[in-house]
């Protein structure tokens, strides 16, 4: 995959499981960017797949989400690794 789409991807995922998380945990957007210290624009932005977290944001994220550090990172490679494993055609090796 183009590094571009993988970007557009990663963005897109992280955006997905970041909502999951925060709507598990039954928190707004304003409210988790408060906690997290950062604006609430800037969790919408995320949610839509329009910015990636710096890892000190993302650790922050996690934290208040009550997840392991890392467990969103984690989440999105899975999502990208099961997607990558149905799209590909049958019998077609994974690249590595």
């Amino acid at each position: 995959m183009p590094a571009k789409r993988l970007a557009k991807s990663v963005a897109t995922q992280f955006g997905i499981e970041l909502r999951n998380a925060r709507s598990v945990a039954k928190l707004t957007q304003q409210v988790l960017a408060e906690r997290a210290d950062i604006d609430p624009v800037f969790v919408s932005l995320l949610e839509n797949g329009h910015r990636q977290p710096s890892l000190t944001v993302l650790l922050n994220l996690d934290r208040v989400l009550g997840l392991d550090a890392g467990e969103l990172a984690r989440r999105v490679a899975q999502a990208l690794h099961d997607s990558a494993d149905t799209t590909r055609p049958k019998g077609t090796p994974r690249r590595r």
